[in-house]
């Protein structure tokens, strides 16, 4: 899959399959030493899923002393100066920060990243709360020159045409229904009531 992350791409693999060590070691492999501003930009749904993917990202590029992370999330340890562009070459946030980081603080220029991840894509393009926020974002960035990627397990076909849209001409990796649940993995569900 890494070879494949040089494109636009909307990919679609099983849970436990590698997706984030995929879109992890496709944007450290891409980051320019020289470049002393945000090249990378990963949205997460929840903030449990950013902190897993800065923690396998900072674990990938542990012998890489250009490689920092940004964590856009609630509560974050990033140090943050309104107006000014942060310097770190990879952010990882939840869109609700993210979008206040580049839109209300100014710390992030979309226009200059060369690379956006969004991760569980079906939960940020069907969520109404993230939707707005991830259509904001994709809008500022200079999409001629920034490589989008979209990770998911599931896609519905509404969500695949969403994708589509704000995705200019994607490599499209799909798994056949039968295929998306793998065998050594059960799913139940506990009706509460």
């Amino acid at each position: 899959m890494i070879f494949i992350c040089l494109g636009n791409l909307i990919a679609q693999s099983q849970a436990g399959t590698g997706k984030t060590a995929g879109f992890c070691l496709a944007i450290i492999s891409r980051i320019d030493p020289s470049i002393q501003s945000p090249q990378a930009l990963v949205l997460a749904p929840t903030f449990e899923l950013a902190l897993q993917i800065i923690s396998v990202m900072e674990e990938m590029a542990q012998f890489l002393p250009y490689i920092k992370v940004a964590d856009a999330v609630r509560e974050s340890k990033t140090n943050i100066v309104r107006g000014k562009l942060l310097t770190e070459p990879i952010i990882v946030g939840t869109p609700g920060t993210i979008e206040d980081w580049c839109f209300k603080r100014r710390v992030i220029d979309l226009s200059k990243l060369r690379i956006c991840c969004v991760d569980e894509a079906d939960v940020m393009i069907t969520n109404r709360g993230f939707q707005p926020s991830c259509i904001e974002i994709v809008q500022g960035l200079d999409r001629s020159n920034c490589q989008m990627m979209l990770f998911s397990t599931t896609y519905s076909d509404e969500v695949m045409n969403f994708a589509k849209q704000i995705v200019h001409n994607p490599l499209v990796l799909r798994l056949k229904r039968d295929k998306q649940a793998l065998k050594n993995i059960r799913q139940f569900f506990i009706r509460c009531y």
